[in-house]
């Protein structure tokens, strides 16, 4: 058997208390505790029953104490480790789901995807290795929502991000909007922001430097992804026959804006051009942001206090019966 406060035994000294004061109390009352040198004598006067009970109460409540010192000492036989969600730390995924992140410049499994695609395939398997953090999910186009708050359910959260879709929020990118959001979804200080993007700011109200102030000001940290290759990319077109076919189109990346965001913050900017350097890039910030302390903690499977917790109530409750009916007035020794 173990104890979850152990420190809290030390209070187990005060259990004795109700006991010296009938003690004391018996003395004015004309009784006396026997010495060694007056126990035969102590055990030749004649005492009735009631008499040898009235310390009953007394020793009932005094074991109450120590019961219920032992319950908060919170007893339990088994424990199993779980992760500590008070050294969670929260996270942001902040997406770009502007036009331009439907260029098919990435390869997953030698087949020719989205930049969307890719960045959602590495993402979710960030998420999935953040265990014990706590996770919020922005999507922005030309405007930012929140597809996630912030929870510490990491299936769920996957399961939104999988929901996230090019040009849902229209073509434009309200890059600086979309780091606002992530910050307000941060509950606390000392958080971290992960952006992925490849456009630049051409919608909202907020800077992307605006932004990243405020960021700064909350010790918010922002890792900046650029995600794209050089000069014109394959996209999909959509023809009014409802047929589809590919264009070239180039998007230019604002890469200096991204690092004078992930620099302001004390963050860092990452480019990753195809699939391969993006999965390096979520590598090294899931190991940027590691846990320094050990993120798990002990619970108990079998708790024990609420047996203890019963008996303390037991010993009152008999404390006060017996108070209350035959031990009610002490009786006369004559």
């Amino acid at each position: 058997m173990s104890l979850e406060h152990p420190a809290l035994l030390l209070l187990l000294p005060l259990s004795v208390l109700p006991v010296l004061n009938e003690v004391m109390s018996a003395g004015k009352r004309s009784f006396r505790l026997a010495l060694p040198a007056d126990l035969q004598h102590y055990a030749s006067t004649e005492r009735s029953w009631r008499v040898r009970l009235l310390v009953l109460p007394a020793v009932l409540v005094s074991l109450a104490v120590a019961a219920a010192v032992a319950a908060a000492a919170s007893p339990y036989a088994q424990a199993r480790q779980v992760p500590d969600r008070r050294a969670a730390r929260d996270i942001a995924l902040v997406l770009d789901t502007s036009e331009s992140m439907r260029g098919m410049d990435f390869r997953l499994g030698g087949a020719p995807v989205s930049r969307m695609d890719a960045a959602l395939r590495f993402a979710g398997d960030f998420i999935r290795m953040r265990e014990g953090d706590r996770i919020a999910i922005v999507a922005f186009g030309g405007r930012a929502v929140t597809q996630c708050p912030l929870t510490f359910d990491r299936e769920v959260a996957r399961m939104l991000l999988s929901h996230v879709e090019p040009e849902m929020l229209g073509k434009r990118t309200a890059l600086g909007e979309g780091i606002a959001l992530g910050v307000a979804r941060l509950s606390g200080a000392e958080g971290a922001l992960v952006l992925i993007s490849d456009g630049r700011n051409t919608a909202g109200d907020a800077t992307p430097l605006d932004a990243a102030h405020a960021a700064a000001a909350r010790n918010v940290k922002v890792y900046a992804i650029g995600i794209g290759s050089e000069g014109p990319v394959p996209i999909p077109a959509r023809l009014p026959s409802g047929r589809a076919r590919m264009e070239e189109k180039d998007y230019a990346l604002d890469e200096a804006t991204l690092r004078q965001v992930a620099g302001a913050t004390g963050g860092t900017c990452f480019r990753a051009s195809d699939a391969e350097a993006l999965q390096k890039v979520f590598a090294e910030i899931d190991r940027v942001l590691k846990h320094d302390v050990p993120m798990t903690r002990t619970v108990p499977v079998r708790p024990l206090g609420a047996y203890a917790a019963l008996a303390a109530a037991a010993a009152v409750a008999c404390a006060v019966l017996f108070s209350s009916t035959f031990l009610r007035s002490a009786p006369s020794l004559k």
